[in-house]
């Protein structure tokens, strides 16, 4: 419970796009690289492991944060990339071993552009841990939905081809969600509460 604090507390790790390498108020944050910017590799397994100890609800608002975070970042500057500044959108104030000479003139200044590496997981996280779906112990796919109270009222579509699969879902209040699965045209409606759970595609 402790560690739990300490991760979602503003004034350290809980920041506007949460997680960074560093906590805020550590005297040796700042903006470069792995002292202080959010890497999503990292912020991906501290949500993962919320969640496998029970934090839920704190996993969720982290989970959107990360999201949220990296796709607004995208809008404002049209690339996804290497790591992020928890306080503020955009770029600018970031930069990459200012102390090393050799790795800023070979790799620049600022964060590696046009990176989807483990900044892909940005859309794992909406997938299993927000919208919930994931494989289970015998193969089968299920749905565990898990948003945050501020994503109530949004909807989520998403298509795997591989699996003949398509999934809608609205957001309800108090983690309510609702919607319908098609599994190669057969469409079944859901209502789920939270921490509820409904299997999806039986194991091939």
């Amino acid at each position: 419970a402790r560690l739990r604090d300490h991760v979602m507390n503003p004034a350290e790790f809980n920041t506007p796009f949460p997680l960074p390498s560093v906590a805020l108020d550590d005297p040796t944050f700042e903006k470069d690289c792995w002292r202080g910017p959010v890497w999503i590799n990292t912020a991906y397994m501290v949500i993962v492991g919320m969640e496998l100890y029970g934090f839920r609800a704190e996993a969720a608002e982290l989970a959107f944060g990360v999201a949220d975070g990296v796709y607004r970042n995208y809008k404002i500057e049209g690339e996804f990339v290497e790591f992020y500044d928890p306080a503020l959108d955009g770029f600018k104030d970031l930069h990459r071993k200012r102390g090393n000479l050799y790795k800023r003139i070979t790799l620049g200044d600022k964060p590696k552009p046009d990176f989807a590496g483990w900044t892909a997981l940005a859309n794992t996280l909406v997938i299993e841990n927000l919208i919930g779906l994931r494989l289970n112990e015998s193969g089968g796919l299920v749905l565990r939905p898990n948003f945050p109270a501020a994503v109530a009222g949004a909807t989520f579509e998403l298509e795997v081809p591989g699996k003949g699969l398509e999934l809608s879902l609205s957001v309800g209040e108090a983690g309510a969600t609702s919607g319908a699965v098609t599994v190669d045209g057969r469409e079944r409606s859901f209502v789920l509460g939270p921490g509820d759970e409904v299997a999806v595609l039986s194991a091939p």
